[in-house]
Parts: structure tokens; sequence; C-alpha cells
């Protein structure tokens, strides 16, 4: 996995460099600190020409790419280079789940790394429980010349030198002979490794099992295959059971039979009976084996899957981040559109002022726009009414037709009041002032009362808002005031 975590941040940290001047024009007019992962946006914009490519090719007469993120963005900034907008608020979403990628893509390799460099693969000796338990379970894997097996060993904790007691009360009899069969189904016909629990019953009572034979079973269970008769082997084992000063010792009788179904139980019963054989039970760690029935083993500690996390990881959070960047977006434009509603009636009473002063219908706009920008500050808020109504202002001095350009004016901020201004200025050219102003007169009352309606509704939804507040500090009075009350019962 390391080298998966390596090669991935290669390939994005060279294509970073490879493509860092691409569409370079894009990135002259960004603010710097708006763009803090402009360093990716060479890489950005190659792959969005490339998705450009790939969707005109399977959809050649359909929309263009990205058709609805350029309106949007050309509600957003009117006037502005629509491609290189385009291009830098894709590449500012991409760039953010491309960084992300790559710290998962770096914190895996170091995760790894780290793992590789702490931890020896191959193991010659075990450890056994400090910590005060019974026992502990290792998972190996053997590697052989013939098989590479996963195994479970239990390696008891430490002894100590004094005799092992073994005991049992009588009511739990059936309980401890149940307990011990583990996976077999009866005493008399014993094929897997038996159950040797530590204790038993909610009252403590500790648990110590002596196999009769030590050849046929060890003291973990386990079962010396080796040793066991295919006809089947007769032995017993004595369990104690203490609690207190008080100890009854129970013999249980079973019948064993080999079981050669899986090559994991035969090297199982060999490590064990290595494992007994060869290690003093009163030393700290335990020694594997070299080699089992004259093959060469080999043990190692399974991989830890945890560094596998960071690249699932990195993808989801690459997804999240860019799709929820989308969001920001819409909210801009509720923002946009919220501001030119607000700024409706303000135009329309402005016009209908200038038509009745006697100037005309591009006039009055172009006064309207040298005020705007008269007021405008550096640090100011622009207003995208007033942007878009300049941009036509642009485009009747460029030759455009008055009709075509208010009505364009209206189609650009996308909003009904707009819309009807826009085909109320168009259908009116030819009518005179008189009846122009008859129906810029009805549009600035209308306008003021939509904009008192929508001002109703906003107060309405404050208020709402404020409900939970009031109810916690409703809440809070109750209990300062019915507190000191119950106090004083």
């Amino acid at each position: 996995m390391i080298l998966i975590y390596f090669a991935m941040s290669a390939i994005i940290i060279i294509f970073t460099a490879v493509f860092k001047k691409y569409h370079i024009e894009y990135k002259k007019d960004i603010i710097k600190k708006e763009h803090p992962l402009r360093l990716f946006y060479g890489l950005c914009f190659f792959l969005t020409d490339i998705y450009a490519k790939i969707y005109r090719k399977r959809k050649p007469n359909g929309t263009e790419p990205f058709h609805s993120l350029k309106t949007k963005i050309q509600m957003l900034h009117p006037g502005k280079n629509i491609s290189a907008v385009v291009y830098t608020s894709i590449a500012r979403r991409l760039s953010a789940s491309l960084a992300v990628f790559l710290f998962f893509m770096l914190a895996g390799a170091s995760y790894s790394i780290g793992n590789l460099l702490t931890s020896d693969n191959n193991v010659t000796e075990l450890s056994r429980p400090t910590d005060g338990s019974d026992s502990v379970t290792y998972t190996l894997v053997a590697d052989t010349d013939e098989t590479t097996e996963l195994i479970d060993i239990d390696i008891s904790k430490k002894m100590y030198e004094y005799s092992e007691i073994i005991s049992l009360f009588d009511k739990y009899r059936e309980d401890i002979l149940s307990a011990m069969l583990g996976d077999n189904v009866s005493s008399e016909y014993i094929t897997k490794p038996l159950n040797f629990p530590s204790s038993i019953g909610d009252e403590g009572i500790s648990l110590s099992w002596q196999p009769e034979n030590l050849s046929y079973i060890d003291l973990n269970g386990g079962l010396l295959y080796e040793n066991i008769s295919p006809e089947g082997t007769h032995t017993c084992i004595y369990i104690t059971m203490k609690l207190e000063d008080v100890e009854a010792t129970l013999m249980a009788g079973v019948i064993l039979y080999p079981d050669t179904s899986d090559a994991s139980s035969l090297i199982h019963t060999e490590l064990m009976n290595y494992i007994n054989e060869n290690n003093n039970p009163y030393s700290a760690t335990v020694l594997l084996p070299s080699s089992i029935s004259g093959n060469d083993i080999t043990f190692s500690l399974p991989e830890n899957n945890n560094k596998l996390m960071f690249f699932p990881i990195g993808i989801f959070i690459c997804i999240i981040l860019f799709f929820a960047a989308s969001k920001e977006i819409n909210s801009k434009i509720k923002v946009r559109n919220s501001q030119m509603l607000s700024d409706y009636p303000e135009i329309v009473s402005k016009l209908l002022l200038l038509l009745n002063a006697g100037l005309n219908i591009r006039n009055a706009f172009k006064k309207i726009v040298d005020d705007y920008y008269k007021g405008l500050s550096s640090g100011d808020t622009p207003h995208y009414a007033y942007e878009e109504l300049s941009i036509t202002i642009n485009s009747l001095n460029s030759g455009k037709s008055e009709a075509t350009a208010y009505t364009d004016y209206g189609k650009r901020c996308g909003l009904m009041p707009y819309m009807k201004l826009g085909s109320i200025l168009e259908q009116n050219l030819n009518k005179g002032v008189k009846e122009m102003r008859f129906h810029l007169n009805n549009e600035v009352k209308n306008a003021f009362q939509n904009y008192k309606a929508e001002i109703i509704t906003k107060s309405k939804q404050a208020e709402t808002k404020l409900i939970l507040p009031m109810v916690f500090i409703l809440v809070v009075i109750m209990v300062l005031i019915m507190v000191p009350s119950f106090m004083n019962i």
C-alpha cells in the first residue's frame, strides 16, 4: 500500500509542476488571499479542459459543458471574462479536493513508513501477557515452502512457582463440561481444540485445567493430532474449581480423533507442541520454531489494515468538498437576487423621475449609472442591478439597438421584475413618452408594494428564528424562579 500512496502523491506533484503555467492568463486577475491553493490551478484547468472535450464528444449537439455554472457566474460577475471566472471557480473547488487528497496520500505514506520502521515483520518470539490476564492470543501468518496459513495462538500468562490447583463445585459441573467442548458436539468425539475458560459463574470461581496426558492435549486445550489414533484416543482432563478456600476436583473423560481437514490445525498443533517442549514457563517470552515437519517456516504479524484507511477517507472528503462548494455559489445567487429585488424600486423610481425631467430612456439610464459609480466607494459591495445596467449602456454605445439592449438587460438579470421592465421599455419605445410614463408609474407602485411585502416576509422569518432563543430564555427564567421556591419547601 505504501507504493500506492507514493505513486498517487508523485503523480499529483509532478502534474502540478508540469501544468503550472497552463492557462496562466486565467490567474492574472485573481486575488492571492482568496486563492491560497492557486499552485494547483494549472492542473485543475487542464483537468477541466479534458472533461469539456469528453463532454463535447459524448454530446456533440447538446448544451455546452458547465452551462448551468456559466449562467450563475455570469449573474455574479457581470461584464467580466466568463471563461476565466468559470475556470477559476472550478479550479478553486477542485484544488481543495486535490490538496486534501494529497494530504491523505502523504499521511498514509508516512503512517506506512512508521509501521515499517517500528515493527519487525519476522517474529521469532512472542511476549507473554503482562497485564494480569491469563492468556493472550496472537494471530500469526505462517509461511512454509508449501502453504501460507493464518493461525491463532494462545500464549498463557507467566507462571510462578506454586502448584496449579484445579477445582470444581458440583453445581457447575454441567456448565464446565459444556464450556470445555468448545466447537465440539460431544465429549465422545473431540476433533477440534478444547476450550479452557479461566473462570465460571457470577461468584468469581476460578478454573484450572490439567490434561492427563500432555502428548494428546496441551495446557491451552489444543489437540496434538500427530499422537492421536484414527480409531480414537481415550484420555481425561482434571478440572480444579476454587472459590476462596474451597476446592473441588472433577475428572472429565474425552475421546479424541484426528482432524486433518485444514493445514492451520496441523501447524497450530505442532507449534504449540514446540512451545510447550522448548520454552520455560517462567520466562517472559516464548521462542517460535524455525521449521515444522521438516519444512522451513517463518512467522509474521498480520499487516495492519489501518494504513488502508487514508485512501478511501481522502477520496470521500475530496468528493464532499467539491460538491459542497456548489452550495456556496447557490447561496451567492440568492444574495444577489435579494439585493436586486431590493434595488428594483429605486431604479424604476429614478427612471420615472428622470423621464419626467425631460431625459430620454438612454440618457436616464446613463445618469443612473453615473450616479451609482460616483457614490460607490472602493470597499462597497457592488450592486448587480446597476452593474448590469452599466453593461447595457456599453452595448448601446457599441451600436446595439435600444429594444434589444433593454430586453437583454431583463434576461441577464433573470428576475421577473427586471424582465417586465425590459419588456415595457421595448414595447413603448415607439409609443411616446406619455405611454411610457403611465406604465412606469404603475410599475413603481407595484415595485414598492412588492418591496413592502418582502420586508414583512423577512421580518416574520426573523421572528420565527427568534422563537427558539426566546423559549430557551423562558425556560431559564422559570428555573431561576422555581428552584429557590422548591428549595424553601
